[in-house]
């Protein structure tokens, strides 16, 4: 229940290879924002992932990682409200922006491209 608040609050946790990024998905810094407002009562809800192509750790890893569908990604949702969709989807480009900005490859601190923590970071 806790992660579930958590992922709501925008505060969700990496994971590998959940999917690729739809066509709408925008390169920004070498990661991929793909905007998901998610409709609700009052409008949109600024929500996506942020994707980055996975990397190779370990000569095991190279196949998977250089596969075209091997993407980390990170849901976020943001608490802000856009009465129509074309301002939800720029808004959430927007804030994909920031948390790239702010974060950046911190994004994805301990998720090997198979999803398992690499444990080099506490």
């Amino acid at each position: 229940m806790f992660k579930k608040l958590l992922r709501r609050l925008g505060l969700g946790e990496p994971s590998a290879r959940l999917a690729q990024p739809s066509a709408r998905a925008t390169e920004y810094r070498g990661f991929f924002i793909d905007p998901q407002p998610e409709q609700t009562a009052g409008g949109y809800r600024v929500a996506g992932h942020i994707f980055q192509r996975a990397e190779a750790d370990s000569t095991a890893d190279q196949q998977s990682a250089s596969d075209d569908n091997a993407y980390r990604s990170y849901r976020f949702v943001r608490a802000d409200i856009f009465a129509d969709m074309d301002t939800a989807l720029d808004m959430t480009i927007q804030k994909g922006q920031r948390i790239i900005d702010e974060r950046g490859k911190d994004l994805f601190p301990n998720v090997t491209p198979d999803g398992t923590p690499d444990g080099t970071k506490p």
